[in-house]
């Protein structure tokens, strides 16, 4: 205890003695985590944000001042080591909160991704705008008041403010500090991280080299499109706008039955949907379904082939469309998913939210993606489109999936018509409540595409359905993906154009809705629905086909045991 109490008191005196370099260290903490409860994330409020920060930045300062003391007391080479690493240290923090103010992202998986796939001659081109971007932060005559008066009065204060009065407001904050870094740490599985800049850089630019060069290995696998010149389209529809969810499960939308008004955007224009009764997914799993929803890949009984297949944005390219991938889903991951490969090929490809799945403090809610379709729905460019728009849906952790404006079920709400499931909890609940508010949040993105496009005077088909369902304490102790859960929403809806030139079209969908389906064969009805064919065509697995042949389908490479299609 002495001991300890001796190491108290030197890191006392010696914060004492130099408070100006404490401060230093104070605000380059400050910058170094400034992204983190800012994050829309966590939804901090404002003033616990500006808290947070100030308060983790002290007690981190406080730590750096220890480790200057114990290096003072060493050979000049460690001291020289031990300023270049706080020459790193600053220029990280500093490069944290300029990007943070410029592009509301700071040093971040995101960040070094766009690092790697910028070229000489893009850094060339950015970097005007970059200096124009920091020139207009300094343009602002408040903002350069406020940093000037800041810095004056601080420089002021800690030189005339008492030893012991210092001491006792940075001992105080600094233990805030530490008491809050705590309470993030064990309350939060995501964004620890961030916290620390020094580790974090070196740790995330490690990541990103290794998932590029595995990226490239997978892009390097995609074989050019077979016979470009025998894809031949009508293109009935102008545009083509396909909807991919993230784990919603069927069960949990009211527009199927749920007891809670989950969809009740969709619920009021149910009449003018084709629902499908019987959807399911080809996979547990997102990369298991995306590699057959964007390729002639049947759900078959083989994995990891899907780059011997055609793709879906190839087939529609050559068949006169202009394409887009748009995604608040990640580019790419530590597994490297081969769905970011094959969406490369799109005319345009636009990834709005996280470029990795790790890089949490980049994840933002789905309506990110409207003013991206509404933008490529007005494409003057093209003459006609197909639109791949892929959520986040209800992907874990369901309480970062929705707005808290959109928090309109509560665990309460969940309770009620759950009384006979003895394994829920408030805690579990809650956790039930949330996925069903992603939902809800999921429907209100919906509408808000649907309303557009039946305002679109120009033939329009829109879909959507999810890659795969999800098991949320549904019929047992248990939360997450299950063979059973697969059961997805798809629909279709159809504007005033398409409907009034293509009535049999819309017949033909209308008699097809409660027939059992994969979304692994979505390729062959869109290319029905616009008038496009191909060698690869099979009309047995085209719902809208008199062919159509109904037969069991296969998750993960297996027969669907769930399957009543035997």
């Amino acid at each position: 205890m002495l001991r300890i109490k001796r190491i108290v008191d030197n890191i006392k005196s010696y914060v004492c003695a130099n408070r100006v370099l404490f401060m230093c260290l104070w605000i380059t903490s400050a910058w170094s985590i400034i992204d983190v409860p800012f994050s829309s994330l966590y939804g901090f409020p404002t003033a616990f944000s500006i808290a947070y920060v100030v308060s983790i930045g002290a007690f981190k300062a406080m730590l750096l001042c220890a480790i200057c003391m114990l290096v003072g007391r060493n050979p000049m080479i460690v001291k020289v080591l031990w300023r270049v690493v706080l020459f790193l240290y600053v220029a990280l923090s500093l490069t944290n909160c300029l990007c943070f103010a410029l592009y509301g992202f700071g040093i971040s998986r995101r960040l070094f991704i766009i690092i790697a796939q910028t070229n000489p001659i893009e850094l060339r081109e950015f970097m005007p705008d970059l200096a124009d971007n920091i020139m207009a932060l300094c343009r602002n005559i408040g903002l350069l008041i406020s940093v000037a008066l800041a810095a004056v009065a601080l420089a002021a204060s800690v030189r005339h403010i008492r030893a012991r009065a210092f001491m006792t407001i940075a001992g105080v904050i600094s233990a805030i500090g530490a008491v809050t870094l705590a309470w993030f740490m064990l309350t939060f599985q995501y964004g620890r991280m961030s916290n620390f800049v020094s580790l974090r850089a070196p740790q995330y630019l490690n990541e990103t080299l290794q998932t590029k060069r595995a990226y490239d290995m997978l892009a390097d696998r995609l074989l050019p499109f077979p016979d470009p010149g025998q894809v031949k389209s009508e293109r009935l529809p102008v545009n083509i706008v396909m909807v991919i969810g993230e784990s919603a499960s069927r069960n949990h939308h009211s527009l199927y039955g749920y007891e809670l008004p989950t969809t009740p955007h969709l619920d009021s224009i149910r009449e003018q949907l084709t629902i499908f009764t019987d959807a399911i997914g080809s996979s547990c799993g997102t990369v298991g379904n995306m590699e057959r929803i964007l390729t002639f890949k049947d759900d078959d009984l083989t994995c990891n082939d899907w780059y011997k297949f055609p793709g879906i944005i190839d087939l529609f390219r050559n068949a006169g469309y202009k394409t887009y991938y748009l995604s608040n889903q990640e580019k790419m991951g530590l597994t490297c998913d081969a769905f970011g490969a094959m969406a490369a090929t799109a005319d345009v490809v636009t990834y709005a939210g996280v470029l990795v799945r790790e890089d949490a403090l980049s994840y933002k809610h789905d309506d990110v993606l409207l003013p991206e379709i509404h933008k490529a729905l007005n494409d003057s460019t093209a003459d006609f489109r197909f639109i791949i728009a892929h959520l986040l849906g209800s992907h874990t952790q369901y309480n970062m999936r929705f707005p808290e404006t959109f928090a309109k079920f509560s665990a309460a709400d969940e309770l009620t018509f759950r009384n006979n499931h003895p394994w829920l909890n408030k805690a579990k609940a809650q956790k039930i409540a949330d996925y069903d508010n992603s939902i809800a949040f999921t429907d209100s993105i919906l509408r808000n595409l649907i309303d557009s496009i039946g305002a679109i005077e120009a033939p329009t088909v829109f879909l959507y359905f999810s890659d795969h369902g999800e098991h949320v304490y549904d019929t047992k102790d248990f939360i997450g993906r299950e063979e059973k859960y697969v059961e997805i929403p798809l629909f279709f809806y159809l504007n005033k154009a398409y409907r009034n030139l293509y009535p049999d079209m819309c017949r033909r969908l209308n008699e097809a809705r409660n027939l059992p389906v994969s979304s692994a064969n979505i390729i062959y009805p869109l290319m029905t629905v616009s008038g496009t064919s191909y060698p690869r065509y099979n009309a047995e697995n085209d719902f809208l086909s008199p062919r159509f042949k109904v037969r069991r389908r296969n998750v993960d490479e297996q027969p669907w045991a769930y399957d009543h299609c035997r």
